[in-house]
């Protein structure tokens, strides 16, 4: 492989690693937030793989809550748009 491609593969490692960090520590955040603390420390002790992928996916990828939340937001900003219609 010429140097020109190594770097290219290192590049996709790096940002793919950053990438699981990021997702690592806001599925640690979400965890101690959604759970009591000493259960999670507990959780992450004696469960630790079930722990680590069940981090990972709670940090990778969005709660059903803040989906429902951002659902509902712009359903008001439309409901807001139809009734400013209506009075004009």
């Amino acid at each position: 492989m010429t140097e020109g491609g190594e770097l290219f593969v290192w590049l996709i490692v790096i940002v793919v690693i950053g990438l699981a960090f990021k997702g690592f520590i806001k599925g640690i955040v979400k965890l101690f937030q959604k759970y009591n603390p000493i259960l999670a420390i507990l959780y992450m002790i004696i469960l630790f793989p079930i722990a680590i992928c069940h981090i990972l996916l709670l940090g990778l990828f969005r709660d059903s809550e803040q989906i429902m939340l951002d659902k509902a937001k712009e359903q008001a900003k439309f409901e807001k748009l139809v009734e400013k219609e209506k009075n004009n």
